[in-house]
């Protein structure tokens, strides 16, 4: 099985307690809970779990040794350990069926071979919404060894479904009523993906895209360079309206290593046909340590955090989401078109720079994504479904990992618009807060959004100017939050 992280050359673990993570992507929810020295268990669920649904998930164990006596050995150990669900318990390699019963929050525990709870974790499980699916609909692409959503009409137990593509078998992993969670064959690189549900049949041309990492060294002394180089494979016969596509790669050793033109632990490529050279895309950069030691790097496509917050919102929150993104955008449309209009107003030709080209282009796009935020908006009242994934397509160039840090960035950077209008400000900040569930972040935009309507209200000049200092800073504190993920 391949894991769901695309690593090389990563430190060894040092920890000498069991390790709990919550691991979720684009497109499916994973929980591995790491043993030292033996490897871990994780157990993959859909990306949507909501009450009263029938759900169904994965187990699967990764064990370590150094060679498959020691592995077959860990794996036995391994096999021990028992996940329990709403009272329903799989043991290790197994399936894991149930169905919630109650709107409040789930309980995942890790029981060892003596039944004693080791490790727990809780599970957010959303309100119940209507399915928004009518059909199945396979994604064109996805990454090999990583998960995909096919969505559709299931009904949670993938005892019922089969998936394949190019005619060799895809794993289900987990499943709900609105979709299951399929890996994508590590091995194949292109054909016709079919899903089988309940005697349900359908196809579609897939992609399988590979990702590659390499470089000369992975262990570094203090100061010492290296090139590591990412390669991308795999887009043969892909049509022009499958890009942009979203790659993100993450420096997974920030302590021992310093990557070339990386603004803090990630880096986000959006890959064009024009970019994509005898089906391969490849990019380089420079590693510098600050550390000695070896180092890791983990290449995702599609890792974009707007799919998966999107695709869980409901008809409200998704509305204000649009509603953040129209506002943003529209604001800065409105502030290229003061700029060209101060030009032309003193007799200057506009546009007369590289800058203001940039500009009038950043306008242009603007306007598009404008247009299809509003389609998506307008088909929300009749087929949510539809809707977002017009939205998918229109976000598809938007490399955006932390939508929410970013839509509060904006929000602050209309404030620098003095001589404009700021209907969308609260807006921006009403969208920001439908992307999170910690309470410490909504309390934080909250404060945001008090600021801003004693803002509003100010008339005096000086009071003004305070109240907007006061603005800035809950803004400054609530895209510090959701930058941390507190």
């Amino acid at each position: 099985m391949t894991t769901i992280a695309l690593m090389f050359a990563f430190s060894a673990q040092t920890n000498t307690t069991m390790a709990t993570s919550l691991e979720r992507d684009a497109f499916s929810q994973a929980l591995t809970f790491s043993i030292p020295k033996l490897g871990s268990t994780t157990l993959y669920l859909p990306s949507d779990i909501r009450h009263g649904d029938t759900i169904t998930g994965t187990v699967i164990t990764f064990p370590e040794g150094r060679n498959a006596a020691a592995k077959a050995k860990n794996e036995d150990t391994l096999s021990g350990y028992v996940i329990e669900i709403e009272g329903k318990k799989s043991n290790a390699n197994g399936v894991l069926r149930f169905m919630i019963s109650a709107p409040s929050p789930l309980r995942m525990n890790v029981l060892d071979k003596s039944g004693k709870v080791v490790a727990s974790q809780e599970l957010e499980c959303l309100p119940t919404i209507e399915n928004p699916w009518h059909s199945f609909d396979i994604p064109r692409i996805g990454q090999a060894g990583r998960p995909i959503e096919i969505n559709g009409q299931f009904d949670g137990d993938i005892a019922n479904t089969q998936c394949s593509l190019g005619g060799q078998r895809a794993a289900v992993l987990a499943e709900s009523p609105r979709g299951c969670i399929v890996m994508v064959p590590p091995n194949v690189s292109a054909g016709q993906m079919t899903i089988l549900e309940n005697g349900k049949s359908f196809s579609a041309p897939f992609n399988s895209l590979s990702v590659q990492l390499s470089a000369p060294k992975t262990t570094l002394l203090k100061g010492e360079q290296t090139t590591v180089q990412a390669t991308v494979s795999g887009f043969e016969g892909l049509d022009r309206e499958a890009f942009p596509i979203p790659f993100e790669l993450t420096n997974q050793s920030p302590g021992i290593i310093r990557i070339q033109g990386f603004q803090g632990t990630s880096k986000c490529f959006s890959i064009t046909p024009e970019m994509v050279k005898g089906n391969v895309w490849t990019t380089s950069m420079g590693v510098t340590a600050i550390n000695a030691g070896g180092f890791g790097i983990r290449g995702v496509l599609f890792a974009v955090g707007i799919h998966a917050l999107k695709k869980n919102l409901d008809k409200a929150g998704f509305i204000a989401l649009l509603d953040a993104f129209i506002a943003a955008a529209e604001a800065e449309v409105a502030q290229i078109n003061k700029e060209e209009a101060d030009a032309t107003a003193a007799g200057k030709k506009w546009p007369n720079s590289p800058e203001e080209t940039g500009r009038k282009m950043r306008r242009d796009i603007l306007k598009s994504f404008i247009e299809k935020m509003k389609l998506a908006r307008d088909l929300a009242g009749d087929d949510l479904g539809i809707a977002k994934v017009v939205a998918d397509k229109a976000l598809a160039d938007k490399t955006v990992l932390e939508v929410g840090a970013e839509l509060i960035g904006l929000a602050a950077e209309l404030l620098g618009y003095t001589d404009l209008p700021m209907p969308g400000l609260g807006t921006v900040l009403k969208g920001a807060k439908v992307l999170t569930k910690s309470a410490k972040i909504i309390d934080l935009i909250e404060k945001a959004e008090k600021a801003l309507e004693a803002y509003e209200k100010a008339s005096d000049l000086k009071d003004k100017a305070e109240k907007l200092k006061d603005l800035r800073d809950a803004l400054d504190k609530a895209k510090k939050g959701m930058d941390e993920g507190d």
